[in-house]
């Protein structure tokens, strides 16, 4: 199993929770590699818009794994835009976590997957403006 990590070009300079950034993107790398049966992971990092630094940054992971069916891609999805509550063996599982977190960071979460073609998780992080209590002073520039 191969893990690629690729920013595209143009500054990430941007304002959030670096901690709770971290611990979401590792449960989204971990479920990758421990999940999909994948021979190759990337994680992708480019600007919201190239235009106007600051103002936020996609994360991109990519699995060439085996993917997942149209009925469990719908509940993640469901889970992940705060439609939906796991069920409680869930709760504190990979999914779980990456939803609670995106939702204290302001982010959106979306799920692709195909059976046999593997599966893509965008996590959209917009820039905090301003001191945030919520943040503890942390911030990724």
């Amino acid at each position: 199993m191969r893990l690629q990590v690729r920013v595209d070009a143009g500054t990430l300079r941007f304002k959030t929770d670096a901690r709770a950034l971290h611990r979401l993107l590792s449960n989204l790398l971990v479920n990758a590699i421990k999940h999909s049966q994948a021979s190759l992971v990337v994680l992708r990092a480019a600007p919201l818009d190239a235009t106007k630094p600051g103002a936020g940054v996609q994360f991109i992971v990519v699995d060439d794994g085996v993917g997942l069916d149209e009925q469990v891609q719908q509940s993640l999805n469901r889970v992940l835009s705060g439609q939906r509550d796991l069920s409680p063996q869930y709760d504190r599982a990979g999914f779980g976590i990456v939803a609670r977190l995106a939702r204290d960071l302001g982010a959106g979460v979306v799920l692709e997957s195909e059976p046999d073609d593997g599966t893509t998780v965008t996590v959209i992080v917009p820039s905090v403006v301003g001191p945030s209590p919520a943040l503890g002073g942390l911030s990724v520039d």
